[in-house]
C-alpha cells in the first residue's frame, strides 16, 4: 500500500476538495491533517517529507471525505476559537462566526465605561454554545452572567465550554425560552443576544444549509 507523505497528501487534497467545495481548500486541507496529527500547521510546512501511518491516512480521509460534503470544519474538529477562546463545538450548537466578536467588543466597553459597576450581572438570551457568556465572563473576572437556552444539548456543550475556562462559578445556565427561564423576574445590567437572524428559504451556502 504506499504511504503518502505530508506535501502529497495535501496538494491532492486541496485539488480535490477545490473542485466538490468550489473554493480554494488549501486551508481545510491544512487544518484538517495538522488535526490528525496533533500539530500546528507549521509542522506541516517543515516535514513535507513525512510519511503518514496508516491509521493516520484512514483518520485523514474520513474527515476529507465528510468535508467534500459540506460538512463545516468546526464539526469535523469539535471545536473553533473565539475570541482567543478555544471553544467545544457540535452539531448540537451553531458554529460562533468573528462578526459576534464586535457584540462581545460592545459590551466590554461598555462596562468597562460605567465607573460604578464593579460587579455586573450580565444576562444572554440563546447562548448555544456558551461563546459570548465565556468570553465576557472570561475578560470580565467580577461579572455574573446569566444564559438561556431552549435546547438541553445545547446547554451541556456551553457548560463544558464554561468549565474549560474556569469560569462555570460565576455563570448560571437556565434551559427555557430566552427570558422565560428565568425563574423569576430580575433586573440586569447588560441583557445580550446573538439569535439566529436568517430568514426561512434564504439562501444559504450549502455548509450552513445541510450542517446547521
Amino acid at each position: 500500500m504506499r504511504r503518502w507523505c505530508i506535501g502529497e497528501i495535501l496538494r491532492w487534497t486541496q485539488g480535490y476538495l477545490d473542485e466538490r467545495l468550489g473554493v480554494d481548500a488549501r486551508l481545510d486541507a491544512e487544518v484538517l491533517l495538522a488535526h490528525v496529527l496533533r500539530r500546528d500547521r507549521v509542522y506541516l510546512y517543515t516535514h513535507y517529507e513525512q510519511p503518514l501511518d496508516a491509521t493516520e491516512a484512514a483518520a485523514y480521509g474520513q474527515l476529507v471525505r465528510r468535508r467534500a460534503k459540506h460538512e463545516p470544519v468546526a464539526y469535523l474538529l469539535g471545536e473553533r476559537e473565539f475570541y482567543g477562546l478555544s471553544l467545544e463545538i457540535s452539531p448540537d450548537v451553531l458554529i460562533p462566526r468573528p462578526e459576534t466578536e464586535h457584540l462581545v467588543d460592545a459590551v466590554l466597553q461598555w462596562c468597562r465605561g460605567q465607573a460604578q459597576l464593579r460587579a455586573p450581572e450580565i444576562l444572554e438570551l440563546g447562548t448555544g454554545s456558551g461563546a459570548v457568556a465565556v468570553a465576557l465572563a472570561s475578560a470580565l473576572p467580577q461579572a455574573s452572567v446569566g444564559a438561556t437556552d431552549l435546547s438541553h444539548a445545547a446547554l451541556a456543550v456551553a457548560r463544558r465550554n464554561l468549565e474549560r475556562h474556569g469560569v462555570q462559578q460565576r455563570c448560571q445556565l437556565l434551559q427555557g425560552d430566552l427570558a422565560a427561564a428565568l425563574p423569576a423576574p430580575r433586573q440586569f445590567d447588560v441583557v445580550v443576544a446573538n439569535l439566529p437572524y436568517v430568514p426561512e428559504g434564504a439562501p444559504l451556502p450549502p455548509t450552513v444549509r445541510a450542517f446547521e
